[in-house]
Protein backbone atom coordinates (compact mmCIF):
# COMPACT_ATOMS: atom_id res chain seq x y z
CA UNK A 1 0.00 0.00 0.00
CA UNK A 2 1.59 3.22 -1.56
CA UNK A 3 2.53 5.67 1.72
CA UNK A 4 0.27 9.06 1.63
CA UNK A 5 1.60 12.11 2.34
CA UNK A 6 0.87 14.48 4.96
CA UNK A 7 -0.10 16.85 2.48
CA UNK A 8 -2.87 15.02 0.67
CA UNK A 9 -4.33 13.65 4.44
CA UNK A 10 -4.48 17.52 4.91
CA UNK A 11 -6.10 18.01 1.78
CA UNK A 12 -8.46 15.24 2.63
CA UNK A 13 -9.30 16.61 5.72
CA UNK A 14 -10.40 19.78 4.78
CA UNK A 15 -12.24 18.55 2.01
CA UNK A 16 -14.26 16.19 4.48
CA UNK A 17 -15.07 19.50 6.99
CA UNK A 18 -16.10 21.48 3.98
CA UNK A 19 -18.43 18.58 3.20
CA UNK A 20 -19.69 18.17 6.89
CA UNK A 21 -20.39 22.10 6.85
CA UNK A 22 -22.17 21.57 3.56
CA UNK A 23 -24.47 19.16 4.87
CA UNK A 24 -25.30 20.79 8.51
CA UNK A 25 -25.98 24.37 6.01
CA UNK A 26 -28.27 21.74 4.34
CA UNK A 27 -29.72 20.36 7.30
CA UNK A 28 -30.53 23.72 8.87
CA UNK A 29 -32.76 24.65 5.69
CA UNK A 30 -34.49 21.33 5.88
CA UNK A 31 -34.92 21.94 9.62
CA UNK A 32 -36.14 25.44 9.11
CA UNK A 33 -38.32 24.30 5.91
CA UNK A 34 -39.93 21.20 7.93
CA UNK A 35 -40.79 23.79 11.24
CA UNK A 36 -42.73 26.33 8.34
CA UNK A 37 -44.32 23.49 7.20
CA UNK A 38 -45.20 22.20 10.47
CA UNK A 39 -46.75 25.66 11.29
CA UNK A 40 -48.69 25.64 7.99
CA UNK A 41 -50.02 21.85 9.02
CA UNK A 42 -50.85 22.72 12.34
CA UNK A 43 -52.59 26.22 11.28
CA UNK A 44 -54.23 23.91 8.28
CA UNK A 45 -55.22 21.72 10.97
CA UNK A 46 -57.04 24.11 13.49
CA UNK A 47 -58.59 25.59 10.28
CA UNK A 48 -60.19 22.23 8.79
CA UNK A 49 -61.55 21.52 12.59
CA UNK A 50 -63.10 24.47 13.23
CA UNK A 51 -65.17 24.12 10.13
CA UNK A 52 -65.42 20.60 10.68
CA UNK A 53 -67.10 21.47 14.32
CA UNK A 54 -69.64 24.48 12.16
CA UNK A 55 -70.82 21.70 9.96
CA UNK A 56 -71.24 19.08 12.57
CA UNK A 57 -73.18 21.13 14.56
CA UNK A 58 -75.44 20.95 12.50
CA UNK A 59 -76.42 17.15 13.35
CA UNK A 60 -78.35 17.25 16.59
CA UNK A 61 -76.91 13.77 17.32
CA UNK A 62 -73.30 14.72 16.93
CA UNK A 63 -73.72 17.37 19.81
CA UNK A 64 -72.33 15.33 22.31
CA UNK A 65 -69.26 16.89 23.62
CA UNK A 66 -67.24 16.14 26.96
CA UNK A 67 -65.69 13.25 27.97
CA UNK A 68 -67.10 10.38 26.36
CA UNK A 69 -67.09 11.85 23.13
CA UNK A 70 -65.71 14.98 21.63
CA UNK A 71 -64.48 16.46 18.41
CA UNK A 72 -60.82 17.26 19.03
CA UNK A 73 -59.59 13.82 19.99
CA UNK A 74 -60.60 12.59 17.05
CA UNK A 75 -57.95 11.78 14.16
CA UNK A 76 -58.01 14.62 11.10
CA UNK A 77 -58.90 12.25 8.87
CA UNK A 78 -61.07 10.54 10.62
CA UNK A 79 -63.17 13.91 11.78
CA UNK A 80 -62.89 15.10 7.80
CA UNK A 81 -64.98 12.24 6.39
CA UNK A 82 -67.48 12.14 9.21
CA UNK A 83 -68.09 15.61 8.36
CA UNK A 84 -68.45 14.44 4.69
CA UNK A 85 -70.84 12.46 5.62
CA UNK A 86 -73.35 14.79 7.83
CA UNK A 87 -72.75 17.60 4.85
CA UNK A 88 -74.10 15.30 2.12
CA UNK A 89 -77.27 14.50 5.10
CA UNK A 90 -77.80 18.09 5.89
CA UNK A 91 -77.78 19.25 1.87
CA UNK A 92 -79.55 16.71 1.25
CA UNK A 93 -82.65 17.47 3.79
CA UNK A 94 -82.18 20.77 2.71
CA UNK A 95 -82.67 20.40 -0.85
CA UNK A 96 -86.04 17.95 0.23
CA UNK A 97 -87.12 21.10 1.91
CA UNK A 98 -86.70 23.52 -0.60
CA UNK A 99 -88.84 21.36 -3.16
CA UNK A 100 -91.40 20.93 -0.92
CA UNK A 101 -91.66 25.01 0.01
CA UNK A 102 -91.47 25.22 -3.92
CA UNK A 103 -94.23 22.82 -4.02
CA UNK A 104 -96.31 24.39 -1.50
CA UNK A 105 -95.55 27.29 -3.03
CA UNK A 106 -97.05 26.44 -6.43
CA UNK A 107 -100.25 25.52 -4.50
CA UNK A 108 -100.72 29.02 -2.69
CA UNK A 109 -99.67 30.27 -6.28
CA UNK A 110 -102.91 28.27 -7.28
CA UNK A 111 -104.91 29.14 -4.77
CA UNK A 112 -104.32 32.85 -5.15
CA UNK A 113 -105.16 32.58 -9.04
CA UNK A 114 -108.26 30.76 -7.96
CA UNK A 115 -109.33 33.45 -5.10
CA UNK A 116 -108.44 36.34 -7.77
CA UNK A 117 -111.14 34.55 -9.75
CA UNK A 118 -113.46 34.62 -7.48
CA UNK A 119 -112.86 38.02 -6.36
CA UNK A 120 -113.32 39.02 -10.26
CA UNK A 121 -116.97 37.06 -10.14
CA UNK A 122 -118.38 38.72 -6.51
CA UNK A 123 -117.34 42.21 -7.95
CA UNK A 124 -118.96 41.37 -10.86
CA UNK A 125 -122.13 40.21 -9.03
CA UNK A 126 -121.98 43.24 -6.74
CA UNK A 127 -122.53 45.16 -9.95
CA UNK A 128 -125.61 43.76 -10.76
CA UNK A 129 -127.02 44.79 -7.83
CA UNK A 130 -127.48 41.42 -6.27
CA UNK A 131 -127.90 43.14 -2.72
CA UNK A 132 -130.85 40.43 -1.28
CA UNK A 133 -131.00 39.41 2.30
CA UNK A 134 -130.97 35.67 1.07
CA UNK A 135 -127.83 35.87 -1.11
CA UNK A 136 -125.99 38.38 1.63
CA UNK A 137 -127.15 35.12 4.38
CA UNK A 138 -125.48 32.90 2.04
CA UNK A 139 -122.54 34.77 1.36
CA UNK A 140 -121.82 35.50 4.98
CA UNK A 141 -122.03 31.60 5.55
CA UNK A 142 -119.35 31.19 2.67
CA UNK A 143 -117.26 33.54 5.11
CA UNK A 144 -117.60 31.31 8.07
CA UNK A 145 -116.20 28.30 5.79
CA UNK A 146 -113.24 30.12 5.84
CA UNK A 147 -112.29 30.55 8.76
CA UNK A 148 -108.50 31.41 9.48
CA UNK A 149 -108.10 29.20 12.68
CA UNK A 150 -109.44 26.24 10.47
CA UNK A 151 -106.96 27.17 7.42
CA UNK A 152 -103.97 27.73 10.22
CA UNK A 153 -105.02 24.26 11.78
CA UNK A 154 -104.89 22.67 8.59
CA UNK A 155 -101.13 24.28 7.53
CA UNK A 156 -99.67 23.76 10.92
CA UNK A 157 -100.16 19.79 10.06
CA UNK A 158 -98.59 19.95 6.83
CA UNK A 159 -95.43 19.13 8.06
CA UNK A 160 -92.86 16.11 7.54
CA UNK A 161 -91.67 14.39 10.33
CA UNK A 162 -88.70 13.66 8.90
CA UNK A 163 -87.01 16.64 8.31
CA UNK A 164 -85.43 18.96 11.12
CA UNK A 165 -87.60 21.74 9.03
CA UNK A 166 -87.45 24.62 11.37
CA UNK A 167 -83.29 23.69 11.90
CA UNK A 168 -82.88 24.04 8.30
CA UNK A 169 -84.60 27.44 7.76
CA UNK A 170 -82.73 28.75 10.70
CA UNK A 171 -79.55 27.92 9.21
CA UNK A 172 -80.73 29.60 6.14
CA UNK A 173 -81.54 32.71 7.90
CA UNK A 174 -77.79 32.63 9.74
CA UNK A 175 -76.65 32.16 5.84
CA UNK A 176 -78.62 34.57 4.32
CA UNK A 177 -80.42 32.50 2.29
CA UNK A 178 -84.02 32.18 3.68
CA UNK A 179 -86.37 31.21 0.89
CA UNK A 180 -88.47 34.16 -0.15
CA UNK A 181 -91.76 32.20 -1.40
CA UNK A 182 -92.45 34.82 -4.61
CA UNK A 183 -92.83 33.48 -8.34
CA UNK A 184 -89.99 35.41 -9.02
CA UNK A 185 -87.77 33.53 -6.67
CA UNK A 186 -88.67 30.14 -6.97
CA UNK A 187 -85.83 28.42 -8.49
CA UNK A 188 -86.59 26.69 -11.39
CA UNK A 189 -85.14 24.62 -14.35
CA UNK A 190 -85.49 25.56 -18.11
CA UNK A 191 -87.78 22.62 -18.63
CA UNK A 192 -90.13 24.11 -16.18
CA UNK A 193 -89.99 27.33 -17.35
CA UNK A 194 -90.93 25.69 -20.90
CA UNK A 195 -93.81 24.21 -19.36
CA UNK A 196 -94.82 26.80 -17.71
CA UNK A 197 -94.76 29.04 -20.62
CA UNK A 198 -96.65 26.55 -22.50
CA UNK A 199 -99.13 26.30 -19.53
CA UNK A 200 -99.86 29.80 -19.96
CA UNK A 201 -100.40 29.98 -23.67
CA UNK A 202 -102.74 26.88 -22.85
CA UNK A 203 -104.78 28.75 -20.46
CA UNK A 204 -105.09 31.77 -22.27
CA UNK A 205 -106.32 30.11 -24.98
CA UNK A 206 -109.34 28.29 -22.98
CA UNK A 207 -109.92 31.93 -21.36
CA UNK A 208 -109.90 33.25 -24.95
CA UNK A 209 -112.31 30.28 -26.12
CA UNK A 210 -114.73 30.83 -23.52
CA UNK A 211 -118.47 32.25 -24.77
CA UNK A 212 -118.78 35.99 -23.62
CA UNK A 213 -121.83 36.01 -21.30
CA UNK A 214 -123.55 39.05 -18.86
CA UNK A 215 -120.55 39.77 -16.76
CA UNK A 216 -118.10 40.01 -19.64
CA UNK A 217 -120.16 42.70 -21.14
CA UNK A 218 -120.42 44.56 -17.81
CA UNK A 219 -117.03 44.55 -17.95
CA UNK A 220 -116.95 46.02 -21.20
CA UNK A 221 -118.88 48.53 -20.26
CA UNK A 222 -116.79 49.26 -17.47
CA UNK A 223 -113.40 49.28 -19.69
CA UNK A 224 -115.13 51.14 -22.57
CA UNK A 225 -115.74 54.22 -19.68
CA UNK A 226 -112.39 53.98 -18.71
CA UNK A 227 -110.22 54.36 -21.68
CA UNK A 228 -109.70 57.39 -24.04
CA UNK A 229 -109.51 56.93 -27.94
CA UNK A 230 -105.58 57.28 -27.91
CA UNK A 231 -105.70 54.15 -25.70
CA UNK A 232 -108.14 52.16 -28.09
CA UNK A 233 -105.51 53.23 -30.73
CA UNK A 234 -102.74 51.54 -28.84
CA UNK A 235 -105.17 48.52 -28.24
CA UNK A 236 -105.66 48.40 -32.01
CA UNK A 237 -102.26 48.24 -32.75
CA UNK A 238 -101.63 45.32 -31.01
CA UNK A 239 -104.20 43.55 -31.92
CA UNK A 240 -104.08 44.40 -35.80
CA UNK A 241 -100.03 43.60 -35.92
CA UNK A 242 -98.95 41.55 -33.38
CA UNK A 243 -95.92 43.90 -32.39
CA UNK A 244 -94.76 42.84 -28.96
CA UNK A 245 -91.54 44.93 -27.78
CA UNK A 246 -92.38 48.50 -26.90
CA UNK A 247 -90.37 49.60 -29.77
CA UNK A 248 -92.15 48.03 -32.24
CA UNK A 249 -95.46 49.18 -31.04
CA UNK A 250 -94.28 52.72 -30.51
CA UNK A 251 -92.83 53.04 -34.05
CA UNK A 252 -95.88 51.87 -35.56
CA UNK A 253 -97.97 54.57 -33.45
CA UNK A 254 -95.52 57.36 -34.67
CA UNK A 255 -96.22 55.95 -38.26
CA UNK A 256 -100.04 57.10 -37.44
CA UNK A 257 -100.08 59.60 -35.00
CA UNK A 258 -96.85 62.11 -35.03
CA UNK A 259 -97.84 64.52 -32.47
CA UNK A 260 -97.10 62.39 -29.39
CA UNK A 261 -94.35 61.16 -26.98
CA UNK A 262 -92.66 58.09 -26.10
CA UNK A 263 -94.00 58.76 -22.68
CA UNK A 264 -97.62 59.27 -23.46
CA UNK A 265 -97.48 55.95 -25.20
CA UNK A 266 -95.63 54.22 -22.10
CA UNK A 267 -98.25 55.67 -19.85
CA UNK A 268 -101.05 54.36 -21.96
CA UNK A 269 -99.67 50.72 -22.37
CA UNK A 270 -98.78 51.29 -18.13
CA UNK A 271 -103.27 51.64 -18.10
CA UNK A 272 -103.72 48.78 -20.35
CA UNK A 273 -101.89 46.27 -17.90
CA UNK A 274 -103.22 48.01 -15.00
CA UNK A 275 -107.08 47.04 -16.41
CA UNK A 276 -105.60 43.24 -17.19
CA UNK A 277 -106.10 43.94 -21.08
CA UNK A 278 -101.99 43.82 -21.59
CA UNK A 279 -99.55 41.71 -20.02
CA UNK A 280 -95.92 43.13 -19.40
CA UNK A 281 -92.78 41.47 -19.39
CA UNK A 282 -89.55 42.41 -19.14
CA UNK A 283 -86.87 40.20 -21.15
CA UNK A 284 -83.24 40.27 -20.91
CA UNK A 285 -81.05 39.24 -23.25
CA UNK A 286 -77.09 39.83 -23.52
CA UNK A 287 -77.36 42.87 -26.15
CA UNK A 288 -80.21 44.84 -24.34
CA UNK A 289 -83.37 44.23 -21.81
CA UNK A 290 -86.62 45.73 -23.32
CA UNK A 291 -90.18 45.24 -22.39
CA UNK A 292 -92.95 43.23 -24.12
CA UNK A 293 -96.95 43.84 -24.24
CA UNK A 294 -99.36 41.51 -25.23
CA UNK A 295 -102.86 40.62 -25.46
CA UNK A 296 -104.41 38.97 -22.32
CA UNK A 297 -107.22 36.89 -22.78
CA UNK A 298 -109.33 39.36 -21.31
CA UNK A 299 -107.50 42.19 -23.87
CA UNK A 300 -108.62 39.82 -26.29
CA UNK A 301 -111.95 39.10 -25.89
CA UNK A 302 -112.26 43.39 -25.99
CA UNK A 303 -110.56 43.87 -28.95
CA UNK A 304 -112.68 41.22 -30.39
CA UNK A 305 -115.98 42.82 -29.07
CA UNK A 306 -114.87 46.08 -30.15
CA UNK A 307 -113.48 45.70 -33.72
CA UNK A 308 -115.48 42.86 -34.60
CA UNK A 309 -112.78 40.76 -35.65
CA UNK A 310 -109.83 38.48 -33.78
CA UNK A 311 -106.52 40.01 -32.88
CA UNK A 312 -103.48 38.09 -34.50
CA UNK A 313 -100.85 35.90 -32.60
CA UNK A 314 -98.56 38.12 -30.69
CA UNK A 315 -94.63 38.18 -32.02
CA UNK A 316 -94.21 36.73 -28.04
CA UNK A 317 -96.63 34.14 -28.47
CA UNK A 318 -95.53 33.30 -31.77
CA UNK A 319 -91.70 32.81 -30.11
CA UNK A 320 -93.17 31.11 -27.53
CA UNK A 321 -95.10 28.39 -29.71
CA UNK A 322 -91.72 28.18 -31.87
CA UNK A 323 -88.76 28.56 -29.27
CA UNK A 324 -90.28 27.29 -25.83
CA UNK A 325 -89.47 29.85 -24.01
CA UNK A 326 -89.07 34.10 -24.44
CA UNK A 327 -85.52 34.72 -23.50
CA UNK A 328 -84.62 32.15 -26.05
CA UNK A 329 -86.72 33.09 -28.49
CA UNK A 330 -85.69 36.60 -28.77
CA UNK A 331 -81.95 36.15 -28.47
CA UNK A 332 -82.60 34.02 -31.87
CA UNK A 333 -84.39 36.98 -32.77
CA UNK A 334 -81.48 39.28 -32.18
CA UNK A 335 -79.13 36.81 -33.95
CA UNK A 336 -81.33 37.09 -36.86
CA UNK A 337 -81.57 41.08 -36.85
CA UNK A 338 -77.64 40.85 -36.56
CA UNK A 339 -77.71 38.56 -39.58
CA UNK A 340 -79.87 40.93 -41.56
CA UNK A 341 -77.70 43.67 -40.99
CA UNK A 342 -74.74 41.46 -43.23
CA UNK A 343 -76.62 42.23 -46.37
CA UNK A 344 -74.54 38.74 -47.36
CA UNK A 345 -77.86 36.25 -47.06
CA UNK A 346 -80.51 35.79 -49.89
CA UNK A 347 -83.11 34.85 -47.33
CA UNK A 348 -82.86 34.15 -43.13
CA UNK A 349 -85.09 32.01 -41.39
CA UNK A 350 -85.77 31.45 -37.65
CA UNK A 351 -89.24 30.08 -37.70
CA UNK A 352 -88.45 26.28 -38.60
CA UNK A 353 -90.56 23.88 -36.67
CA UNK A 354 -93.09 23.42 -39.73
CA UNK A 355 -90.60 22.82 -42.08
CA UNK A 356 -87.60 20.87 -40.29
CA UNK A 357 -84.83 19.38 -42.02
CA UNK A 358 -85.82 15.42 -42.74
CA UNK A 359 -82.70 13.21 -41.76
CA UNK A 360 -83.60 10.03 -41.80
CA UNK A 361 -87.43 7.95 -41.20
CA UNK A 362 -88.92 9.76 -38.62
CA UNK A 363 -85.59 12.10 -37.53
CA UNK A 364 -85.31 15.40 -37.83
CA UNK A 365 -83.49 18.79 -37.23
CA UNK A 366 -85.05 21.74 -36.89
CA UNK A 367 -82.55 24.91 -36.52
CA UNK A 368 -82.76 27.62 -34.85
CA UNK A 369 -81.88 30.01 -37.95
CA UNK A 370 -81.01 28.69 -41.68
CA UNK A 371 -79.87 31.49 -44.44
CA UNK A 372 -79.08 30.87 -48.09
CA UNK A 373 -76.56 32.78 -50.19
CA UNK A 374 -75.29 32.46 -53.36
CA UNK A 375 -71.71 30.39 -53.49
CA UNK A 376 -68.74 29.72 -55.78
CA UNK A 377 -71.34 26.76 -57.01
CA UNK A 378 -74.94 28.62 -56.82
CA UNK A 379 -77.15 28.74 -53.47
CA UNK A 380 -75.83 27.42 -50.86
CA UNK A 381 -76.90 27.37 -46.79
CA UNK A 382 -75.50 28.01 -43.86
CA UNK A 383 -77.22 26.75 -40.40
CA UNK A 384 -76.98 29.09 -37.14
CA UNK A 385 -77.84 27.60 -33.18
CA UNK A 386 -78.63 30.22 -30.41
CA UNK A 387 -77.33 27.88 -27.59
CA UNK A 388 -77.20 29.12 -24.03
CA UNK A 389 -75.81 25.98 -22.18
CA UNK A 390 -79.07 24.58 -21.06
CA UNK A 391 -78.90 21.25 -23.07
CA UNK A 392 -77.14 17.98 -21.11
CA UNK A 393 -74.59 16.38 -22.63
CA UNK A 394 -76.73 13.35 -23.96
CA UNK A 395 -79.15 15.78 -25.29
CA UNK A 396 -76.12 17.85 -27.18
CA UNK A 397 -74.49 14.78 -28.46
CA UNK A 398 -77.59 13.93 -29.77
CA UNK A 399 -78.20 17.49 -31.45
CA UNK A 400 -74.82 17.27 -32.95
CA UNK A 401 -75.13 13.71 -34.44
CA UNK A 402 -78.05 14.79 -36.56
CA UNK A 403 -76.60 18.24 -37.42
CA UNK A 404 -73.51 16.39 -38.68
CA UNK A 405 -75.63 14.75 -41.32
CA UNK A 406 -76.78 18.04 -42.64
CA UNK A 407 -73.87 20.62 -42.81
CA UNK A 408 -70.09 19.90 -42.15
CA UNK A 409 -69.52 23.65 -40.86
CA UNK A 410 -71.46 23.58 -37.08
CA UNK A 411 -71.89 27.19 -35.98
CA UNK A 412 -72.85 28.03 -31.99
CA UNK A 413 -73.45 31.45 -30.81
CA UNK A 414 -73.89 32.13 -27.31
CA UNK A 415 -75.12 34.83 -25.41
CA UNK A 416 -71.90 35.03 -23.05
CA UNK A 417 -68.47 33.73 -22.51
CA UNK A 418 -69.54 31.48 -20.13
CA UNK A 419 -72.17 29.59 -22.02
CA UNK A 420 -69.54 29.64 -25.04
CA UNK A 421 -67.04 27.92 -22.75
CA UNK A 422 -69.46 25.48 -21.77
CA UNK A 423 -70.58 24.93 -25.12
CA UNK A 424 -66.93 24.16 -26.13
CA UNK A 425 -66.70 21.67 -23.40
CA UNK A 426 -69.55 19.77 -24.62
CA UNK A 427 -68.11 20.29 -27.98
CA UNK A 428 -65.01 18.15 -26.66
CA UNK A 429 -66.62 15.87 -25.43
CA UNK A 430 -68.86 15.17 -27.88
CA UNK A 431 -65.92 14.41 -30.22
CA UNK A 432 -63.98 12.15 -27.77
CA UNK A 433 -67.22 9.91 -27.29
CA UNK A 434 -68.32 10.04 -31.38
CA UNK A 435 -64.30 9.58 -32.32
CA UNK A 436 -62.18 11.90 -34.70
CA UNK A 437 -62.43 8.66 -37.39
CA UNK A 438 -65.99 9.91 -38.43
CA UNK A 439 -65.70 13.54 -38.50
CA UNK A 440 -63.25 14.00 -41.28
CA UNK A 441 -64.22 17.27 -42.99
CA UNK A 442 -66.60 18.83 -39.93
CA UNK A 443 -66.10 21.99 -38.18
CA UNK A 444 -67.17 23.46 -34.92
CA UNK A 445 -67.61 26.93 -34.73
CA UNK A 446 -68.68 28.74 -31.43
CA UNK A 447 -68.86 32.40 -30.49
CA UNK A 448 -70.47 35.05 -28.51
CA UNK A 449 -73.72 37.05 -30.32
CA UNK A 450 -71.52 40.39 -29.44
CA UNK A 451 -68.63 39.31 -31.11
CA UNK A 452 -70.58 37.95 -34.33
CA UNK A 453 -72.39 41.81 -34.56
CA UNK A 454 -69.97 43.55 -37.78
CA UNK A 455 -67.87 40.82 -38.65
CA UNK A 456 -67.95 38.15 -41.91
CA UNK A 457 -69.09 35.18 -40.40
CA UNK A 458 -67.26 32.79 -43.18
CA UNK A 459 -64.43 33.40 -41.91
CA UNK A 460 -63.03 31.33 -39.13
CA UNK A 461 -60.93 34.07 -37.30
CA UNK A 462 -64.48 35.89 -36.51
CA UNK A 463 -65.20 33.25 -34.31
CA UNK A 464 -63.91 32.72 -30.73
CA UNK A 465 -63.65 29.27 -30.62
CA UNK A 466 -62.75 26.93 -33.81
CA UNK A 467 -62.95 22.51 -33.64
CA UNK A 468 -61.18 20.68 -36.49
CA UNK A 469 -61.77 17.46 -34.92
CA UNK A 470 -59.33 15.59 -37.20
CA UNK A 471 -56.52 17.43 -35.65
CA UNK A 472 -57.29 17.70 -32.48
CA UNK A 473 -60.33 17.94 -29.78
CA UNK A 474 -59.24 20.97 -28.89
CA UNK A 475 -59.97 24.35 -29.63
CA UNK A 476 -58.25 26.90 -31.33
CA UNK A 477 -58.96 30.34 -29.78
CA UNK A 478 -58.96 32.97 -32.35
CA UNK A 479 -60.33 36.21 -30.58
Amino acid sequence: MPEVSYSQLLNQYHTAISKAQNYQEELAKKKEQWEKREREFNITEKLTRELCEDILAKDGEEMKLGEEYSWSSIPINKLIKKTGDVFRQYNSDRTELEKKLMKTAEERRQQIESLQDQIIRMKTKDSNGDFSIENKSASLKNKEEYDPKKIQSVISTDTDANIDEQSIINDMEEDGQVIQLTPSSIASTTHQKNIRARQKSKKRENARNSPADGSFMLMFQEVEEKMNEFEWGILKIIGETGYSTFEDIASEVFKRKTDVSKNRIRTSCENLKNMGLLHYEIIKIPVKSFAVYYLEALGEKIYEKKYREKPVLSEYERIVKEHDNPVHGYGIKELRLILEEMNCFTTICDENRKNPVQIEKNIIYVPDIFCTFTGKKGQARIYFEYECGNHTQTDFNSKLNRMVKVMRVLNFVTPNIDAAEKICEQVKNWIKNRGAGSLKKTKVRVTTIRQLKGVNVFKDENWRYVFIPEKSCEPTSQL
